[in-house]
């Protein structure tokens, strides 16, 4: 999609949206979201090009990703507004075309474009549910939206950032999702950034579920979908986030911010998970010694890389992409 072409609408009801979007793009400049209706239906409007600059966090974030380690830590790379808005574009049609709910986009201009609002969010619903107290429903629904999550990346796609606030119950009873504005899986290979989907969902398991026990069961249920190497690269990351763990505990002591306590909690989730059963997460002992091999190669460049480089960016890297959920 190198030169997107804006397609012609479905409908009358579409046209004139589109016509209300361009009204409203030149009506409210900085807007980066504008929910608006017409002919008796709402949208949601979106503009690639706001804000026009990446924040300072995000920018070196991306300029340094290449040289960070592990993949994980890497961010989502760089992109133009109009690259962002091709990029949403296509993993919405994806994400149709095997099944997955996305509301339909309808491009305005090369970097906007606008989507019906499908009313409630899932944590709308939880929020709701908060209120009333009924944490059985909040435990199914977010054990549905482990599933869904996990039948996306058996599909072999990722959704970048799976906050609750990005998905929605469709009328057919699924789980779908929407606002694609991460692409990990530019920065690194998918069963890693199928790992970070699942790790930045572990947050929000791990703040709304009524138990623990009703958390690792969610957790469970995406290892049953997701695919081998994925549920491998979640264990492995469990290993490698050892040593910072001790610092994030030691920290929490001192100060412990909302970030921070999520992070851990979800941490301590995962932790309770595959150390009960770790085959379960196709992780065996071999692979435990090859990743420890890996780490400790008898290589005085990558030592002094590791701990002196890597370690602090890693830290600095993990904190951003904590943010991410909570954005």
């Amino acid at each position: 999609m190198a030169d997107m072409e804006i397609p012609d609408y479905d409908t009358v009801t579409d046209h004139a949206a589109a016509q209300e979007a361009k009204r409203l793009v030149g009506l409210y400049p900085g807007n980066r979201l504008k929910k608006f209706s017409i002919c008796g239906n709402s949208y949601w409007l979106k503009r690639s090009d706001r804000p026009a600059i990446y924040p300072v966090g995000k920018l070196l974030h991306g300029i340094a990703s290449p040289i960070l380690y592990p993949p994980i830590i890497k961010s989502s790379p760089l992109r133009s507004a109009v690259k962002r808005t091709e990029d949403e574009f296509a993993k919405s049609k994806a994400l149709n075309a095997v099944g997955i709910p996305s509301p339909p986009i309808t491009l305005v201009t090369p970097t906007v474009f606008i989507a019906p609002d499908l009313g409630q969010t899932l944590y709308d619903k939880i929020s709701e549910f908060l209120l009333s107290h009924d944490h059985q429903s909040i435990d199914a629904l977010l054990r549905r939206a482990t599933a869904s999550l996990g039948r996306l990346h058996a599909a072999g796609l990722i959704h970048g950032r799976p906050n609750l606030r990005d998905m929605f119950e469709h009328q057919s009873g699924d789980i779908g999702f929407f606002d694609f504005e991460e692409v990990p899986e530019r920065s690194m290979p998918f069963a890693d950034a199928a790992a970070r989907d699942f790790w930045l969902f572990a947050f929000q398991l791990a703040q709304y579920s009524s138990s623990r026990e009703s958390a690792i069961e969610a957790l469970l249920v995406w290892v049953a979908l997701a695919p081998r190497e994925a549920t491998k690269r979640v264990a492995v990351y469990y290993h490698d986030l050892k040593t910072i763990m001790y610092l994030a505990r030691f920290v929490s002591k001192i100060k412990s911010g909302r970030d921070l306590r999520q992070f851990i909690g979800a941490y301590d989730l995962i932790s309770q998970a595959i150390e009960a059963n770790p085959k379960q997460w196709h992780y065996t002992k071999e692979d435990a010694e090859i990743e420890k091999y890996s780490r400790n190669k008898p290589n005085i460049v990558h030592r002094v890389w590791y701990y002196f480089c890597s370690f602090p960016i890693f830290s600095i890297s993990l904190i951003r992409l904590t943010t991410l959920v909570f954005e």
